[in-house]
């Protein structure tokens, strides 16, 4: 925004913004409508969210409805808006000659339709049951799965947080330190159900800008931090110096990085890849984002600064594990697309270690995980239609299994390959005998979902009923009382 600003005559324009992802295209219609004297929009720059794509495609198809239009603006009002507004499409690079062009065969016009208002719906307020504050975790086999958790965490639970006059002044809701865990998806064949708002051209679009190097006409990128880790503020010397090391094993390792060097700066992804090479178990096999001296003091506006500021990867058992954390995370408008350029970093770095290096989880970590008001009611909408697609959770913690023998209530414990593991027994005639055993279970730490240990409960409760009553007891059958209380 501020590149275009700088090329453009701000007096020729009547007004430079950006449309972040899909959902910007209502605000933006909302505004020309209610002021109907724009008549040609010019979009420009890096499109990595796919928003100047689909806009065009919209204004070149007259489609009326997409999942990302709001249904409060009215068919008729859309409709006015293609007929009357020329979207030119010059995506890519900022140029002044794409700009002066665009101002030269723009004129002043007068208004072409009476100014239409389309207020949003109001939002809901969200959130603010009592909760643990921080730390929250979340898993999921496919980005979807975890995707509902998450939304569902956050609009449950979050706290309003102070609006910030950069990012629109908009309300959010957050939770603090929230973790997400994706371990089996595909990133070159991804899991995606019709429902959701992204498809696999938006996920290759976007995996493709966070592999990149080139940070184009924005302040940053993730791939540019990554793969071209600006070192204007570093001594590159001390890169190619060894002579302070007294390993001879550090010394060859540090000589090998001129070749990571460039002019263009650091490739980190390299980096890594040569680190869990000499050593796979390496534990320090870390990317930074962040810039210290800019990112910290101001040098540059604060929405400019990265949002993904880690990324740290480790080899166990032949598999990739790759953990990310973020300083802040809009988890409705850009998680979704950031786990698949991570799962898609990470299969690259993955081939760049070797050929049998499987993927292993991702892990994201979000400081502030939040979501914006303007999708709050989507966020609710999402969980309320689809929760029942992700309310059973295997325990990757394993499985158990529920039987009597006497007056004892057995429970063993079960790999999830289903390889015995340990048993716990527990006198069923002794007084809170399932409290007891449901204790100890808990205490030996054999449940991550809540769903695994009500489901425990249930059944240990059932035993403990049966031989009290000398009832035969089945896992998963209800207790028989007709032979017992026949007349």
């Amino acid at each position: 925004m501020n590149v275009v600003a700088k090329m453009t005559d701000v007096y020729k324009v009547s007004i430079i913004g950006q449309l972040y992802t899909k959902r910007g295209i209502n605000y933006l219609l909302r505004n020309v409508l209610s002021n109907p004297k724009i008549k040609r929009i010019l979009l420009v720059g890096a499109d990595l969210m796919g928003s100047g794509e689909e806009l065009a495609q919209l204004a070149e198809d007259r489609l009326l409805q997409t999942d990302w239009l709001d249904e409060n603006i009215s068919v008729g009002g859309i409709k006015k808006f293609f007929k009357n507004v020329e979207i030119v499409n010059k995506i890519g690079p900022v140029s002044p000659e794409k700009i002066t062009d665009f101002i030269s065969k723009s004129k002043n016009c007068k208004q072409w339709s009476k100014p239409l208002e389309f207020p949003e719906q109001e939002a809901g307020s969200s959130g603010g049951l009592p909760s643990e504050e921080s730390g929250f975790t979340v898993r999921g086999e496919k980005v979807w799965q975890s995707w509902i958790r998450l939304l569902r965490e956050i609009m449950r639970f979050g706290r309003p947080s102070p609006m910030i006059h950069h990012y629109g002044a908009e309300r959010t809701t957050e939770i603090f330190n929230l973790t997400a865990v994706i371990y089996g998806e595909n990133p070159e064949s991804p899991e995606l159900p019709k429902w959701l708002p992204y498809s696999k051209d938006d996920i290759k679009k976007y995996a493709a800008g966070f592999l990149s190097a080139s940070r184009g006409d924005e302040a940053y990128t993730y791939g540019e931090r990554i793969k071209a880790y600006p070192l204007e503020l570093y001594k590159k010397e001390w890169f190619n110096d060894s002579n302070h090391l007294t390993d001879s094993d550090s010394k060859k390792f540090v000589r090998s990085l001129k070749k990571t060097i460039t002019d263009n700066g650091l490739n980190q992804q390299e980096l890594l890849a040569k680190k869990l090479k000499s050593f796979p178990e390496n534990k320090g096999a870390v990317a930074i984002l962040w810039e210290p001296i800019i990112d910290n003091f101001g040098l540059r506006e604060i929405w400019r600064t990265p949002c993904l500021v880690l990324v740290q990867a480790v080899i166990r058992d032949k598999k990739l594990f790759l953990t990310a954390y973020f300083r802040s995370n809009d988890m409705y408008g850009g998680w979704f697309l950031n786990a698949f350029g991570l799962l898609a970093f990470q299969k690259e770095l993955a081939g760049m270690i070797g050929k049998n290096i499987k993927l292993g989880p991702l892990t994201t970590i979000s400081h502030s995980a939040h979501i914006y008001e303007s999708s709050w009611q989507l966020a609710e909408k999402l969980v309320h239609d689809h929760w029942i697609d992700v309310s059973c959770e295997w325990d990757p913690r394993g499985n158990l299994h529920f039987e009597t023998d006497g007056k004892f209530i057995v429970v063993k414990h079960l790999s999830p390959d289903g390889i015995f593991l340990d048993e716990y027994r527990q006198n069923g005639m002794e007084e809170k005998a399932a409290k007891r055993l449901c204790f100890a279970l808990e205490s030996a730490g054999l449940f991550s979902t809540v769903g695994n240990a009500m489901y425990a409960a249930r059944q240990i409760e059932r035993a403990e009923t049966a031989i009290k009553l000398e009832l035969p007891f089945i896992s998963d059958e209800p207790l028989n009382f007709k032979n017992k209380y026949a007349k």
